[in-house]
């Protein structure tokens, strides 16, 4: 039995009904000073970047992150006595390595952690005033990531990239800096775990390296965790780059959204089944 809070499908459902159901609650938290995360987790080419980033040129397309900086953007511009500041920055993992998608995928960046909290030395915060200004940073970083072509899709990503939008707002009566709360809101897109048979990747080639190291990352995430839902003492956060950065999503002070995208074809059975098997975190 697979347990399930929400599920949409792409006949169904479109991108403003999806994000209306699955990630508005999570920016509303974001909004009133809580961490949260987004992530889109599953099989390659069963539409993760779609529901991320959405179609950029067309507006009714756009995905979650861009609903998400229009939701943001709103409630700044609403309420100006908050004096809302926002950042953003765009990360990539490609093939373990760390690229920042808004300075020209500048890899001198290094992950640190300090009384639990994980951040990336190096990586730029860009300071956003409006909805149109943040949006095209955000085409810009779309820019640079990573793409192949295989079988199961003709535009597949080859990478992690974490988008994230982090709030000062100030609160209380007489709104000085000590009645101000700080929040992060973290949109991650997954690449997928590939079967090499079914997306047909040369051998030795470039992208069946790439799909190897994707299907390690991936191993590594599910076994943090595995490991969290069953009470570990210790959990292997740090095998890879994605579940180091996801440790504050998953066992930290945060709330966390994962969505599952599925192929319905029967010749994709099992992936659908391992993929549904990920653990709840509503049980983490």
């Amino acid at each position: 039995m697979f347990l399930s809070s929400v599920m949409c499908g792409f006949q169904t459902t479109n991108q403003q009904r999806a994000f209306e159901h699955c990630a508005k609650e999570y920016t509303d938290e974001f909004l009133n000073g809580y961490n949260a995360t987004i992530m889109a987790f599953g099989q390659v080419g069963a539409g993760k970047t779609y529901t991320m980033a959405g179609d950029t040129k067309i507006h009714v397309h756009r995905g979650f992150i861009q609903r998400a900086i229009g939701q943001v953007m709103e409630e700044k511009r609403a309420h100006p006595e908050a004096g809302i500041v926002v950042y953003m920055s765009y990360l990539e993992i490609y093939e373990e390595r760390m690229y920042d998608l808004l300075q020209q995928r500048s890899t001198d960046l290094m992950i640190i952690e300090e009384n639990g909290l994980i951040d990336i030395r190096g990586l730029a915060k860009i300071r956003v005033e409006t909805e149109a200004q943040a949006i095209k940073w955000f085409n810009e970083g779309e820019k640079q990531r990573s793409y192949g072509q295989h079988l199961l899709n003709q535009q597949s990503s080859r990478s992690h990239t974490f988008f994230t939008l982090y709030m000062e707002r100030r609160v209380g009566r007489f709104h000085t800096e000590h009645d101000t709360i700080v929040a992060k809101l973290t949109l991650v897109d997954l690449a997928g775990a590939e079967r090499l048979k079914k997306t047909n990747v040369e051998r030795g080639g470039r992208m069946r390296k790439e799909a190897c190291t994707i299907n390690k990352s991936i191993s590594y995430l599910e076994t943090a965790i595995y490991a969290l839902r069953v009470g570990q003492n210790y959990v292997p956060f740090r095998q890879g780059k994605a579940s180091t950065l996801l440790k504050e999503s998953l066992g930290g002070n945060c709330k966390t959204m994962i969505m599952i995208c599925l192929w319905l074809e029967d010749c994709f059975y099992d992936e659908t089944v391992h993929n549904q098997n990920l653990p709840n975190l509503k049980s983490v």
